[in-house]
């Protein structure tokens, strides 16, 4: 007759093979696509920010002389200024900008509907003027690694109509393009999350305005790309197993 914890040992077994037969079937899939809006008040709270060790990137893009950081819930987002005559590509640690042609800070700038550091962060912006298509390539991602890339933006101008600034934001970190029209003028702060597992060591978001069918560039405020916290499959598995073992214990 097989002990209570042998029996409790292989039920767990069973438990975590059917778990990484789902995850499998999460890794085979092309990458995801969301928008999340923030609100504008505690905006820092619902940012869905956190835990600066889970973080590979966090950029602030901003005009010339724009230094520092900007820090919220503990990950700092550093700071990035280009001038108007800026070269492009432009070069940073682990990222290139391909396609920025200047910077805005005027009075677009009065409008920003976000409190807190996550206002400072959706001040200041780069954009492309002239082709109206950037690229933004962040690097030394680690093959097979789940992540969580997020383009953050918000409402320029109220006046200004919607359509005005729909791009097509193209992402591939996993050899699947997927793209979503996003309106870079909708009421509010939002943000775009790709989720995705990394094929290589880069990730690309391309920010193509003559697809969208608008009139401006895309205004690219801040990104951040992180490790995703604990999935809700292994916490289910992690909460499966501590009941069986409870239940058989109770048996005693």
């Amino acid at each position: 007759m097989l002990r209570k914890s042998t029996i409790c040992a292989k039920s767990a077994a069973v438990i975590l093979v059917a778990v990484a037969v789902l995850a499998l079937g999460q890794v085979l899939q092309a990458g995801t696509i969301s928008i999340v809006d923030i609100p504008a008040v505690n905006s820092d709270t619902n940012s869905g920010i956190g835990n600066p060790a889970l973080y590979t990137h966090a950029l602030d893009f901003g005009t010339s002389g724009y230094t520092g950081t900007t820090t919220i819930n503990g990950v700092p987002f550093t700071r990035y200024g280009i001038g108007t005559s800026s070269p492009s590509p432009y070069t940073g640690p682990n990222f290139t900008d391909a396609g920025s042609s200047g910077n805005l800070s005027s009075a677009g700038n009065a409008n920003i509907p976000a409190d807190g550091q996550m206002g400072v962060l959706l001040e200041k912006l780069w954009y492309d003027s002239l082709s109206k298509i950037q690229t933004l390539t962040l690097s030394g991602l680690t093959p097979g690694q789940a992540y969580s890339t997020r383009v953050y933006y918000r409402c320029w101008e109220p006046t200004y109509p919607a359509d005005q600034q729909d791009n097509t934001l193209t992402f591939n970190g996993d050899g699947t393009p997927v793209s979503q029209v996003v309106s870079g003028n909708a009421p509010g702060a939002h943000y775009v999350k790709y989720d995705y597992i990394a094929l290589g060591t880069t990730v690309t978001i391309k920010a193509d305005n003559n697809l969208g069918g608008g009139k401006w560039g895309w205004h690219m405020y801040g990104v951040s790309n992180q490790i995703p916290e604990p999935s809700t499959l292994a916490l289910l598995a992690t909460g499966l197993i501590g009941l069986l073992c409870y239940a058989w214990r109770k048996r005693k």
